[in-house]
């Protein structure tokens, strides 16, 4: 604490830069004591790195002409983290220490973090963004911490000074920092809920639903849970990074955040996505060219009545139209074909697709993916009891029988039957394989 002996002058450039100095804020917000000369090469060169592949995703993000609009809250989000790493930046290269009256300059809104996350996330999948309004709302908290920054920016040194000592360093920056990293893990978990519901949508559709699966976007909230958990440990203990003079393990997770945005903005043209229903499309074809979803509801006993959001009472579960399904499944070994959709299915029967959906859920009570995915499991089970497996790999067999990938494969057949696929081979050799059929 630095006290003010009566009858002295107290020299506010000192008292600022020792306030700034102790008070390091893991947030980037504050700055840490410098790194030693042989270090702070090291950590200006990562971060003139971080900031250039900021810039180059940025580029890259803006001249994509598909997804726009989720581009866009994807590069506010890269500027976001362009603020945070140019603070950096000017606190290693010394520039805050030279230059005091840019304590305070508004270029770090950690608090946007998690909203334009969750925006990206719902554009990505077509979802539609809260009204004007709502997004206002979901940002207030980020804004409100640029606006107390640039406030504080244009104050002079002394009131700046007691600012920083009476408000800030007890009350604000706690709050900002905590707050961004409790908001961001909110916005995680509401992305997590977004993509989850994603992937009962597309298994209600889709027999292969690697095109649609939207890696990219879980790869992307991994990288931001981990950024958190690190930014969250080094908030519950700072000292152990205080003294080691070398970036943060925040700024190091940032680059490579950036970098990945950046490497998915260029391959961005290989995302296969569906656009969301509504009430005026009757089939899963939206008028964008694109397949559209079908909701999934919960799995149902057998020969319970059930109805789709939007379907009109009359539809209910037909065991006739069931039996129907299940006879052009079989006849035409729709199964075998690795990208049959839940559109094809239907053309196939003559049905609309949402009275396809809505038989196959409330009479198998299993979603159309693993409905399909039966009868591939039996095919490839009938194979093996033929004995194809001595002259064909599991694999082309699984190929055969509509399969579109070796994990894929694996997954569906350990589902159904509850062991691998070798595995069933040496109990069918065995004498001990048991066939329990396709879901129907």
């Amino acid at each position: 604490m630095i006290v003010r002996v009566p009858g002295t002058k107290v020299d506010l450039k000192t008292c600022w830069h020792t306030y700034v100095t102790l008070a390091y804020d893991v947030t980037g917000c504050d700055g840490p004591p410098a790194p030693s000369s042989d270090l702070r090469p090291v950590a200006i060169a990562l971060l003139l790195i971080a900031l250039i592949s900021g810039v180059l995703t940025l580029g890259i993000l803006l001249a994509q002409r598909k997804h726009r609009s989720a581009n866009q809250w994807l590069s506010a989000l890269v500027v976001v983290f362009m603020g945070s790493l140019t603070h950096n930046l000017l606190l290693e290269a010394g520039v805050y220490e030279r230059n005091q009256w840019l304590y305070f300059i508004p270029i770090n809104g950690q608090l946007l973090i998690g909203p334009l996350l969750w925006f990206y996330v719902l554009r990505m999948l077509d979802h539609r963004l809260p009204a004007w309004w709502g997004r206002l709302a979901h940002m207030a908290p980020g804004l409100i911490q640029l606006a107390v920054h640039g406030a504080a920016f244009f104050l002079n040194d002394a009131d700046k000074y007691q600012f920083w000592i009476g408000t800030y360093e007890p009350w604000l920056k706690p709050f900002f920092f905590w707050g961004s990293q409790l908001g961001l893990i909110i916005y995680l978990l509401l992305s997590h809920r977004t993509l989850e519901r994603w992937r009962d949508i597309t298994e209600a559709q889709f027999s292969d639903t690697r095109p649609v699966a939207m890696q990219w976007l879980h790869r992307l909230i991994l990288l931001f849970a981990v950024f958190a958990a690190v930014a969250i440990t080094l908030g519950l203990v700072p000292d152990a990074f205080h003294s080691t003079g070398i970036i943060l393990p925040t700024d190091v997770l940032k680059l490579l955040i950036v970098c990945a945005i950046g490497w998915q903005g260029y391959r961005q043209v290989e995302v296969v996505r569906i656009t969301q229903p509504t009430e005026a499309s009757s089939s899963p074809l939206a008028t964008s060219g694109h397949p559209a979803d079908v909701p999934s509801p919960p799995a149902p006993t057998p020969v319970e009545v059930m109805e789709l959001p939007g379907e009109p009472a009359s539809v209910k579960f037909d065991p006739l139209l069931l039996q129907q399904i299940v006879e052009t499944m079989k006849d035409q070994a729709l199964f075998r074909q690795p990208d049959l959709t839940l559109m094809d299915l239907a053309l196939a029967v003559k049905l609309p697709a949402k009275v396809v959906s809505t038989t196959i859920n409330s009479g198998t009570g299993s979603t159309f993916l693993r409905w399909v995915n039966s009868y591939r499991v039996e095919a490839v089970k009938a194979a093996i009891a033929a004995g194809e497996h001595r002259s064909k790999s599991l694999l082309g067999i699984a190929l055969d029988a509509g399969f579109s990938a070796k994990s894929t494969f694996n997954r569906a057949f350990r589902e159904h039957e509850g062991c691998s696929p070798s595995e069933w081979v040496e109990r069918s050799a065995q004498g001990g394989s048991s066939s329990s059929g396709p879901e129907s």
